[in-house]
């Protein structure tokens, strides 16, 4: 299902502009509702999401902002979170659909468009890591063609 969905997601791509690093959206920038609802949805009972972090930028080369979204998402109880992420295709007043993306499980830390690729540069746990600290980078480069 994951790689039909990404595959549907390549395919409604046209070429992006220029390279740029995407800012991220201050926390005060509206959240749809529609991707508010969206999340929320696919957090089961027992968790919880703790941020939300965006940026925005033309990733399928319509002129209409997209949104890539980083949710921090916790455990009742407990201190463990996870960071899942999704691409939201963006629309005249909101969002045409979403897809998720797998990033390794880091944290998104800068996004850059690069021509047909978005860039994520990631904060990662090294072996020898406290759990509250991760001080490796990863690089994911996710072609958008």
């Amino acid at each position: 299902m994951k790689s039909f969905l990404s595959a549907a997601f390549l395919a409604c791509l046209t070429a992006p502009l220029a390279a740029q690093e995407l800012a991220p959206l201050p926390d005060e920038a509206p959240l749809y509702d529609a991707v508010m609802a969206n999340i929320s949805g696919q957090v089961p009972e027992g968790r919880f999401i703790d941020s939300i972090s965006r940026w925005q930028a033309d990733v399928v080369g319509d002129t209409t902002p997209d949104q890539i979204v980083q949710a921090v998402v916790g455990y009742d109880g407990g201190n463990g979170y996870d960071f899942w992420h999704w691409i939201f295709i963006g629309a005249e007043g909101g969002f045409a659909g979403m897809f998720p993306i797998q990033l390794n499980g880091g944290a998104v830390t800068a996004v850059r468009l690069d021509g047909e690729v978005l860039a994520f540069t990631l904060s990662t746990y090294l072996p020898s890591d406290a759990r509250c600290c991760p001080t490796g980078v990863e690089v994911i480069r996710m072609p958008l063609r």
